[in-house]
């Protein structure tokens, strides 16, 4: 505990506890910083939050210590109003809130960005410089707890304060220990879940434990109804204001957020009919194998009519045919492929009929030997035995 200046410049003071204030002020506006960028805040909508944080902070000192002035006369009027009794959190942070939301209102139109879109940073900001602030409180040796009786099983939490007489539970340590806890749960809400509802969370967690705390402060902080401190008051206070704060954000401020960010992802990912089902292929009826069609025959009496439409220069070309010499057989030459190819057009239809024409001749020509010369005859017997042959 530091309770005493740690630095003297003349008549110029600096106490540890203000130091633990900056530290937490810097702390709080890095936050706000940082996490801006994270979130893809303006710029200048983060300046004008920033510049508006600053004049919170001041005035909001100013109204900690009004509030404790009036808990103070409220309690002994006698005394007199002094600004000197000493300053409560709570009505820093309310009057803070007043300041900053008067100022936000006033110049707001601005910019395009609106509260909702740092409401999820705020509370994180407020948490830090707090949480800086009672191990500044610590180090002042103000906010303490109740005594700490000798041999109870907690004595070992006791801690001795310069002003005070004997061993006090260090509340202010136990304070900064869960605003330090909410920061690290908030702060993941806020970069990884959007924290939409992080300003409800703060109020309601840090009502409730404010109300249970105060139950083991040992430091007077006035009366105001009953057994109900004024703290324990603000507590419930912003206990039911946090409650309606998430009602007012998931069905106010943020109801149209949700269909937004759905028709993003319906753009982004179209949607992609499911394929139907295919009905099952019947199997198909194996197709019996076609008989190709027998080679046509011809009846004798197609032979006869084919045989009178044979002339006599039918005749004569069998013969000059039958005249040619047979050819030596030579050697194999590979024939062209065109020639081939021509040969392969022949239909088998053609070259069926091609060959009975050549039957039919040499029928014919045996008919008419007797007809003939001899000389041809005798002839064409030998040419045909030869062919016989």
């Amino acid at each position: 505990m530091f309770p005493n200046p740690i630095i003297k410049i003349g008549s110029l003071e600096i106490y540890l506890y203000g130091v633990c204030i900056a530290i937490g002020i810097v702390c709080a506006i890095l936050v706000l910083r940082l996490y801006g960028k994270k979130l893809g805040l303006d710029k200048k909508f983060l300046d004008f939050i920033e510049m508006d944080g600053y004049a919170a902070i001041a005035l909001g000192f100013f109204f900690a210590t009004l509030f404790q002035a009036v808990y103070n006369y409220i309690d002994d009027p006698s005394g007199g109003f002094s600004l000197k009794g000493g300053m409560t959190f709570l009505g820093g942070l309310i009057g803070g809130a007043l300041v900053f939301f008067i100022i936000y209102f006033l110049f707001i139109k601005k910019y395009t960005l609106r509260f909702k879109d740092i409401m999820p940073i705020v509370p994180c900001s407020i948490l830090v410089a707090h949480g800086f602030g009672r191990i500044g409180c610590f180090c002042a040796g103000c906010c303490y707890g109740k005594q700490v009786p000798d041999g109870v099983w907690y004595s070992f939490l006791g801690v001795e304060f310069p002003d005070i007489y004997g061993k006090v539970l260090p509340t202010q340590l136990f304070e900064a220990a869960f605003l330090f806890i909410l920061f690290g749960i908030l702060s993941y809400l806020c970069l990884k879940k959007k924290g939409r509802q992080n300003f409800g969370i703060y109020l309601i967690a840090y009502g409730i434990w404010r109300f249970l705390i105060e139950f083991i402060r040992g430091d007077y902080r006035g009366e105001l109804v009953g057994f109900v401190t004024p703290s324990q008051f603000w507590s419930i206070l912003m206990t039911l204001g946090g409650v309606a704060l998430i009602f007012v954000t998931k069905f106010v401020l943020f109801k149209d957020d949700k269909k937004n960010e759905l028709v993003k992802e319906e753009v982004k990912e179209p949607k992609v009919e499911e394929p139907q089902e295919v009905e099952e292929a019947q199997p198909v009826e194996e197709v019996q194998e076609v008989e190709e069609p027998a080679e046509p025959t011809l009846d004798e009496s197609d032979i006869d009519k084919e045989i009178d439409d044979i002339t006599n220069e039918d005749i004569e070309e069998l013969e000059a045919l039958d005249e040619v010499e047979e050819p030596q057989p030579v050697e194999e030459v590979q024939v062209e492929e065109p020639k081939k190819k021509e040969e392969e057009k022949l239909s088998e239809d053609d070259k069926y009929r091609e060959r009975m024409r050549r039957q039919l001749l040499a029928q014919k020509k045996l008919r008419d030997e007797e007809t003939l010369t001899p000389k041809k005859s005798s002839s064409l017997e030998d040419k045909l035995g030869k062919k016989k042959e």
